[in-house]
């Protein structure tokens, strides 16, 4: 049902993105959709039956004013989002958001059947590697690569010349530049800013922390299971293993969800009764149930937007590597400042028995840097995306691009439901 909220004079957003289960970026988009009903504005959803009952965040998703529109995989590939017949008022500003060029090319039309005052979409890459974000790698075979990527390359030269390029960090803009050969300029001001404020630092908390320590040490780690992205988890999983031998009031809680359960299951079912006793797999949680997880921790391990919402509790902070089995750590985040890595990460171990052993002056001081990063990687501003123009109100891809976009998403649905290849492989 849609169509029954349209504003007058205020902003639009609609969102291009169908899943909303607990991740970082669904987080983001959750607290966006949020803080767009407290402001009066417009929001839509575009989803399916599926993603909206899996959905979290089900404040937000349930409400009746936020107007959902479902698209089933076969309406979607043989019609899709540019062909719907939204109504809108002629005053109307709308802000798109899609998550990567084939859903950008497919909403692309909307532009010009959407008679309003002004209608900006952008493409926000949450992730930078894997067939989802740059769909050439979908084919193995070196000419149908080469092919594809010569296309999309030149849909990524189309899509920066129509400042169309968004991403949650500036890294995911810097390796899709480096991908395509492009120039993004202004990298810095083209990643999305935070949505809300972070809560004040419980210094009293902090304290207390540290000087508990030596009777119960809890490292917490908040991450999808989806590997290999998320793969540092069994990395982890291997330290605790020996670190846990050392130390008896050590334990591990994971938490998080995904296709890798039973990886996860397997990796702590190998482990010496006493040692997987010590680990928690706390399932799916909603961020506030994630702060309360985190407020009674010691140590965060992880990356992106969890690793910040484990920094903005005050707690000691690693971050961590993508696409690694063996948890490659860069650091301490007051020392690497962002959440986003770039490399090879050292092993961890000594990162975590330095937080184990170090002073309570050192453990506090180390969670207020933490802190203070954070707060400063996430500046509040939640006006940011609507504040952000196109270079033109026209349709940014031509016909040919989104007729080639087309037949190459119908292919990626097909390798990605019926032969489950993973959208967020390397290669």
């Amino acid at each position: 049902m849609y169509g029954g909220n349209i504003m007058n004079n205020v902003h639009t957003l609609i969102l291009n993105h169908a899943g909303m289960g607990i991740g970082g970026i669904e987080v983001t988009f959750a607290k966006l959709m949020r803080y767009c009903l407290e402001q009066g504005y417009r929001v839509i959803w575009i989803t399916n039956r599926s993603c909206y009952e899996t959905a979290s965040f089900r404040d937000v998703v349930d409400d009746s004013r936020v107007e959902k529109i479902f698209l089933s995989t076969g309406k979607k590939l043989l019609g899709g989002v540019g062909n719907l017949d939204i109504p809108f008022n002629t005053n109307e500003n709308v802000t798109m958001i899609s998550c990567d060029v084939l859903n950008f090319a497919d909403a692309d039309g909307l532009r010009k059947k959407a008679k309003v005052q002004s209608f900006y979409h952008f493409m926000l890459l949450p992730h930078y590697t894997g067939s989802a974000y740059y769909p050439e790698r979908l084919f193995k075979k070196k000419g149908i690569r080469a092919l594809c990527y010569k296309e999309f390359k030149s849909i990524a030269n189309r899509l920066e010349q129509q400042n169309c390029v968004r991403a949650f960090s500036e890294i995911q803009l810097t390796a899709y530049e480096d991908n395509y050969k492009i120039k993004i300029d202004e990298k810095d001001n083209k990643t999305l800013k935070a949505i809300s404020s972070s809560p004040v630092l419980d210094t009293g908390r902090l304290e207390k922390r540290a000087s508990e320590r030596k009777s119960k040490i809890v490292i917490t780690t908040c991450a999808r299971f989806d590997f290999p992205h998320k793969a540092y988890l069994l990395g982890l999983i291997d330290a605790f293993k020996v670190l846990a031998a050392e130390y008896d009031s050590l334990y591990l809680v994971i938490v998080g969800y995904g296709l890798g359960q039973d990886i996860i299951n397997k990796k702590i079912s190998e482990l010496p009764p006493k040692i997987a006793d010590r680990i928690k797999l706390a399932g799916k949680k909603s961020l506030d149930e994630l702060i309360e997880i985190f407020n009674k921790s010691t140590i965060n391990v992880g990356l992106a937007g969890a690793l910040l919402d484990g920094a903005g509790c005050g707690l000691p902070s690693l971050v961590v590597q993508h696409y690694s089995y063996e948890c490659g750590c860069f650091g301490f985040l007051e020392d690497v400042k962002t959440d986003i890595a770039e490399g090879q990460g050292k092993p961890i171990i000594p990162y975590l028995k330095e937080i184990i052993q170090c002073s309570n002056e050192e453990y506090v001081n180390h969670g207020e840097k933490a802190y203070e990063v954070q707060e400063q990687l996430r500046e509040s501003q939640p006006e940011y995306i609507f504040e952000q123009k196109n270079s033109s109100s026209q349709r940014c891809l031509s016909q040919r691009q989104r007729l080639f976009c087309k037949f190459i998403h119908c292919i990626a649905t097909v390798k990605y439901r019926i032969f489950k290849e993973s959208g967020f492989s390397e290669d």
